[in-house]
């Protein structure tokens, strides 16, 4: 069958030029799992990216837990505990905003006990923050 070998050399030197080598199915697997890896990982790092600002913006302009009147009871029993044992307790209506009984000046008061209770006041809404003494 000489004819038949003959045949068989000739498809052989025609199709292999098309033909990868051994192994080479393995090379590209892993060439194509990195493109994809490379891939993932750039898409993940620019979602998390985009998503950031979101949440450091939210965060920033949530009031923080606790409703205005707990945080007005703890400012005034600071304030009684740090030389105003006077200090009466406030009415606060519901955007946050504190009144006083009539014989209490609280622009007196707040001088005395700003540096120790103030930060309280910053959980606040901003707009119902009492004005700063200085």
């Amino acid at each position: 069958m000489p004819e038949l070998d003959e045949v068989l050399d000739a498809v052989r030197r025609e199709v292999s030029p098309l033909l990868r080598p051994p192994g080479a199915n393995a090379a590209m697997t892993t060439v194509r799992r990195r493109r994809r890896t490379r891939a993932l990982v750039a898409a993940t790092v620019t979602a998390a990216l985009l998503l950031v600002p979101f949440g450091l913006s939210r965060a920033s302009h949530e009031p923080p837990a606790g409703t205005p009147t707990d945080v007005w009871r703890e400012f005034v029993a600071c304030a009684r505990s740090h030389g105003q044992p006077g200090w009466p307790d406030p009415t606060v209506a519901p955007d946050g905003h504190a009144t006083f009984p009539d014989f209490f000046e609280v622009k007196k008061g707040l001088p005395a006990v700003e540096t120790a209770c103030g930060s309280i006041l910053d959980r606040l809404p901003v707009a119902a923050r009492p004005p700063k003494s200085r």
